[in-house]
């Protein structure tokens, strides 16, 4: 993934359907630093990964989050201090993930940014609740 992560101009991500234990992580992402450097957006979709692991400093210009049907892992705490940050997405039941993002709102807000935002959507009935 280091090669991807690399791109200079990457913004957009979009992994979907993936067991990246198999394909690229073995049972763990590791996010470096110096990776994802204009990331803006990152889906996760469907995911079979045990745990997600970054820096210090991940995804500097990391603006929007989102995680489809993804129950197995947690955010990671570093991605709480990604400034650029407004949106963290939770399609499904969420799991660790809808933890985390709570988490991180709390923390957020802490350090005084009240503009992230958590969406939660149920897939099965199609109902959400957006937390500011």
């Amino acid at each position: 993934m280091s090669m991807v992560g690399s791109l200079p101009n990457l913004q957009v991500l979009k992994l979907r359907r993936t067991d990246l234990r198999a394909a690229f992580f073995r049972q763990e992402w590791i996010t470096n630093a110096g990776e994802f450097l204009q990331l803006k957006y990152l889906l996760l979709e469907k995911i079979t990964l045990e745990y997600w692991r970054v820096d210090r400093t991940p995804f500097p210009k990391l603006e929007r989050l989102v995680f489809k049907d993804c129950y197995n892992f947690g955010i990671p705490n570093e991605i709480k201090e990604i400034p650029t940050l407004r949106s963290i997405e939770v399609y499904g039941h969420g799991g660790l993930v809808l933890h985390s993002a709570m988490n991180i709102q709390e923390e957020q807000r802490r350090l005084g940014n009240d503009g992230l935002q958590i969406l939660i959507v149920n897939s099965r009935n199609r109902t959400g609740l957006c937390l500011n």
